[in-house]
């Protein structure tokens, strides 16, 4: 299969060393129908999921399909932009296959590499080389899981497919589809509930069992008010189970980071400081992405709670900016959530909680979180029935 290179910071698309500089909305439909490569859409879809926020006519998509065929002509032996009767356009990239095996697919070495070279990746919270590393594997020479066509499209930020993916089994998507829930649903607690019913459900895979319970539900429970539960289960179960996995260096900082929000909710500062002097240091020592994030969100409300606001509020921005430079979508969307989360209840700094507001809002429009959200509950309601 060819695989285009799609760089969003410069509105480029590159393939086999030629690059092609698109405008804002022809990158924008390109991107989204290469990612739904070989399915066919009517004008009207492409207007929603492109131009989503606007009022274009028809002719719209059309001028937009003729820039691209033009541009994209020198790949006309591998990709194309066709026109499906009555119906609209669908991209198809053609397979082009090698004569000969690659070797590199043969090599059980390499493969075990590659495969370390992901878990690296995702411990250092970089979502771009992720998705390169994806992108790139048949030139590479390497062959990765499949699960990790869904994965690259949830830290890419195409959650709606997530959504609607009906097409991959519930196993390989529960552990994501909830997650995604976490953050885009309104109600905490039946996020919980979700959580619960999928443990008893018996489709998550133990890998994932572990991680929700042992971290990811425990920031919705403590939004959900189940603070002191969240913070027995983080002393009887969730660093006894990362002591016994080995899981330090992967699950660690994000679970004592967790554990200082609920020490902040609680009042209990000095264990607060002390936690976030501590983390401080194994940032030092390992400065993964998402940990630097988050530590400089709970730095910073920690500050801002203090009276500290200017210094609070830059700390804040950088770990906002560390996140989305991260290219790994849901861990800023997740930012964003938990700042609105502590200046709505626990901050009293209107003019602040008006601009994260306004950023979540933002964000909630340019992935349609309430409506992923809802696609999202309506499958949960039913497989979790």
């Amino acid at each position: 299969m060819s695989h285009l290179q799609f760089q969003p910071d410069f509105l480029s698309v590159s393939y086999k060393g030629l690059t092609l500089a698109l405008l804002p909305k022809e990158y924008a439909l390109l991107d989204f129908l290469y990612q739904n490569r070989g399915h066919a859409f009517t004008r009207e879809e492409l207007l929603d999921r492109v131009w989503p926020l606007e009022t274009p006519i028809d002719r719209t998509v059309d001028d937009h399909v003729y820039r691209l065929r033009k541009k994209m002509k020198p790949w006309a032996d591998v990709v194309s932009l066709d026109t499906v009767r009555s119906i609209g356009y669908r991209l198809t990239v053609k397979d082009v296959r090698p004569m000969t095996v690659m070797p590199s697919h043969q090599d059980a070495e390499l493969k075990e590499f590659a495969a370390k070279m992901l878990h690296k990746y995702h411990l250092f919270g970089q979502g771009d080389a992720i998705q390169m590393l994806y992108q790139q594997q048949k030139v590479l020479g390497i062959e990765l899981d499949p699960f990790y066509e869904i994965y690259v499209r949830f830290i890419s930020g195409d959650l709606m497919w997530l959504a609607e993916a009906t097409n991959v089994p519930i196993e390989n998507r529960l552990y994501l589809l909830l997650i995604t829930y976490v953050l885009a649903g309104e109600n905490p607690q039946e996020a919980v509930d979700f959580i619960e019913r999928a443990f008893a459900s018996g489709l998550l895979p133990e890998k994932h069992r572990q991680e929700l319970y042992i971290l990811d539900m425990l920031f919705p429970m403590m939004m959900a008010g189940q603070v002191e539960q969240a913070l027995e289960r983080f002393e009887k179960v969730s660093y006894p189970t990362i002591e016994e996995q080995g899981w330090e260096r992967g699950f660690l900082m994000p679970t004592l980071l967790a554990e200082s929000a609920a020490f902040f909710l609680t009042g209990q500062y000095e264990r607060l400081e002390a936690q976030l002097d501590r983390v401080e240091a194994m940032i030092q020592e390992a400065p993964y992405l998402r940990e630097s994030g988050y530590y400089r969100l709970a730095r910073g409300v920690w500050e801002i709670h203090n009276g500290r606001k200017a210094v609070g509020k830059a700390t804040l921005d950088e770990g906002f900016d560390i996140l989305r430079q991260s290219k790994f979508v849901p861990q800023y969307l997740l930012f964003l959530r938990k700042a609105v989360f502590f200046f709505e209840k626990h901050l009293d700094e209107p003019e602040l909680y008006r601009e994260y507001r306004a950023l979540w809002k933002d964000a909630c429009k340019q992935y349609r979180l309430e409506e992923v959200a809802g696609k999202i509950r309506e499958t949960l309601r039913k497989i979790l029935s």
